[in-house]
């Protein structure tokens, strides 16, 4: 984003997401984070594979 955060849609099985939270977190995340904001919603389908916008 132009202030330097990074949004990440992510969609699939609640556990699966909650995995890839803790990801991000961890200390195996490629990079820095400084921290993590969630916000969950209903999956709307469409994604099919992985994109860098």
């Amino acid at each position: 984003m132009a202030d330097g955060r990074v949004q990440v849609v992510a969609e699939g099985s609640r556990e699966g997401c909650e995995e890839f939270l803790d990801w991000l977190q961890g200390d195996d995340t490629p990079g820095h984070v400084d921290g993590v904001t969630e916000i969950w919603d209903t999956p709307r389908g469409g994604y099919d594979g992985f994109a860098i916008r």
